[in-house]
């Protein structure tokens, strides 16, 4: 076997595009002629042949296989069996590749006989310029032949995938004509809505869809009929059961009129049935997700904040609560509204439950943009990712300032009154006491005055009776003055300039200063105010003095010390004495108690520090004592701010 590759020849003949511009052409032949071949094929433009040449059998089967020449050229010798036996092979395995004989003799019953079995020409070598012609031909006959084949198996498989598309496919597919007749179902739609395959077909389309979703179907169905879509989608449709219930289907409808073994309408389409429900559950719960929105913004304070603490959503009853716009809080963190009442470990605590996913409920103080304050009671609730991790929080609020204002009232209303009442109950001790007493002495005396008829006696008796009548009458005025701190609503409350009012109380009682050899420190600031009655401050500093000489100790002279301190809900005035100091131990509920004395000083009356002690609460404040015995003693009035 050998091959010749010959080069294109530009001649006046053309190739079909289609052709291939390199033939690959297998000769059999004993004898052959192929310088003539190849000069009479080069008239073909714009095609190579490369030639595989052989005259053995076996050879020829091989190189037929092997190499899938285009077209076979055979010699036919005049046994007539040279090149026959070939043809038949090529018939049984390759019928496709076009067989051409070349001969020297002439006889027209093989030719016909060659013919009938299958070569595709037959053409005499004395006639070898009509070669290309014949090659020309039976190439081109092959090609269609090729692309008839082709064309077919291709369509044979399409038909076959669409077939198996159909088929298996999931969703229902059927046919019908334009009077709504059905002519194909789908094997799906037994799974889908109930039929068998054959008991569907031959059923109107409208028997199916539910009676509220025909005029829609219809609708789209009349724009197919019109022609302005090929194809429409209904989205949503209820389609019967053979069992009675309805299914949600998501259907489309195309025009197929067009399409030979159709020549009507096809619907495919889909159970929806699930998602529907999905969707109809998921809209009720943001309906009600949203109602419930509305009625939280409408009665509560609420805020989001993420995991940082970092706020995302505010409602309006924030904004109006904290008096912030909303531009001022998105992103900021919730510090914003902290303020000292709460320490930070209150802070850290709440933190660690809800980064822990519990809930924290409680009450906060907390601040707004002008620097005022508002109370809320408190629910801050974790959000929760699938991880069950907390994503987010949501705090709900409700103000409680009023509660809490009305609540501090009435703990003070309380403290005042309990303070009142054991005010009250010393008061009523004392009264019954004091009282008893003068009255069971004048009891005693008028008694013994009527039993005796000593002149002398009854005059000593008198005297007696006389001086426990002034002491009754002493008892009666301290009790006024007691009534009269306690009762007196209408008091007179001016500002006072604290320093040159101690001075002035200094000077009246210079003279005791000056016998005592006392020496006194101010130290209270020049601009120090204090709104208080003039009455009450003049006898509560003209006591607490008085008391520091009169108990001064009997090794040194008596040293007085006023200073004046502040914090943010009094101003503290301060009076340190180095006397002989009282036994806090001893008398610590007593100090301040009525006739309560703490020395053998005789003129101890046990007054002064109760009436200071009545004096500075009725206006709100509160006096303590510090004292050692032999060191002296600190007494601290609190004078509440305004």
């Amino acid at each position: 076997m050998f091959s010749v590759k010959n080069h294109t020849n530009l001649t006046s003949q053309t190739t079909p595009s289609a052709f291939e511009s390199f033939v690959k052409v297998l000769i059999f032949d004993e004898e052959v002629e192929l310088a003539n071949i190849d000069n009479s094929l080069k008239q073909l433009k714009n095609i190579d042949f490369q030639y595989f040449i052989t005259h053995d059998d076996d050879e020829f089967k091989r190189i037929l296989k092997d190499i899938k020449p285009q077209i076979i050229i055979s010699e036919l010798h005049q046994d007539e069996k040279s090149g026959r036996k070939q043809l038949d092979y090529c018939r049984m395995f390759y019928p496709e590749i076009p067989f051409v004989f070349l001969s020297k003799h002439s006889c027209n019953k093989s030719t016909l006989h060659l013919l009938e079995e299958g070569a595709t020409d037959f053409l005499f070598k004395e006639n070898i310029a009509d070669l290309p012609s014949v090659v020309f031909k039976a190439l081109r006959q092959s090609r269609e032949k090729y692309e008839i084949k082709t064309t077919k198996q291709q369509r044979w498989e399409d038909a076959q995938r669409f077939r198996g598309l159909i088929e298996y496919s999931h969703d229902p597919v059927i046919t019908y004509s334009e009077s709504g007749i059905i002519t194909y179902a789908s094997p799906a739609i037994e799974r889908v809505l109930g039929y068998q395959v054959q008991e569907f077909i031959g059923s109107n389309v409208l028997e199916h869809i539910h009676p509220d979703d025909i005029s829609l179907r219809q609708e789209n169905f009349e724009q197919l009929k019109g022609g302005k879509n090929t194809f429409t989608e209904i989205a949503q449709e209820r389609l019967r059961h053979k069992d009675g219930h309805y299914i949600w289907a998501k259907a489309i409808v195309s025009d197929a009129r067009l399409l030979p073994g159709i020549e009507g309408y096809m619907t495919n389409f889909r159970d929806i049935t699930e998602t529907v429900k999905n969707k109809l559950k998921l809209e009720k719960t943001l309906k009600n997700l949203t109602d419930y929105k509305i009625a939280l913004d409408e009665s509560s304070i609420v805020g989001i904040a993420d995991l940082k603490g970092k706020i995302t959503y505010v409602n309006q009853e924030l904004l109006s609560t904290s008096k912030y716009h909303s531009e001022e809080l998105i992103g900021k963190s919730f510090k914003i509204f902290q303020t000292d009442e709460h320490p930070d470990f209150f802070y850290l605590k709440i933190w660690k439950d809800i980064a822990n996913g519990k809930i924290w409920k409680g009450e906060l103080k907390l601040k707004a943009k002008d620097g005022s304050h508002f109370w809320v009671s408190t629910t801050v609730v974790p959000f929760f990712d699938e991880k069950h991790k907390p994503y987010q929080y949501i705090v709900v609020m409700r103000d409680i300032t009023l509660r809490k204002q009305k609540t501090l009232e009435l703990h003070n209303s309380i403290d005042l009154l309990t303070s009142q009442n054991k005010r009250l109950l010393n008061f009523s001790y004392i009264v019954s006491h004091n009282l008893r007493s003068h009255t069971s002495n004048i009891q005693n005396l008028i008694s013994h005055i009527e039993d005796t008829v000593d002149e002398a006696e009854k005059k000593e008796m008198m005297q007696h009776l006389k001086n426990v009548a002034e002491a009754l009458n002493e008892t009666m005025y301290n009790l006024n003055e007691v009534v009269s701190i306690q009762s007196n609503s209408e008091l007179k409350i001016e500002v006072i300039k604290l320093k040159p009012f101690v001075e002035k109380t200094l000077e009246i009682l210079k003279t005791q200063i000056t016998n005592s050899k006392a020496v006194i420190i101010s130290e209270i600031p020049e601009n120090e105010l204090i709104s208080f009655s003039v009455s009450y401050l003049e006898s509560i500093l003209q006591n607490l003095i008085l008391n520091a000489i009169k108990y001064k100790h009997p090794n040194r002279d008596p040293l007085i010390k006023i200073t004046c301190t502040n914090d943010s809900n009094y101003l503290n005035l301060n009076i340190t004495d180095n006397g002989i100091g009282i036994d806090i131990k001893k008398y610590k509920h007593k100090i301040f108690g009525m006739y309560k004395t703490f020395h053998s000083n005789k003129d101890s009356k046990g007054l002064g520090l109760f009436m200071s002690k009545n004096q500075i609460e009725a206006l709100g404040g509160k006096i303590t004592v510090e004292s050692k015995i032999n060191e002296g003693s600190t007494f601290r009035l609190y004078f509440k701010r305004n």
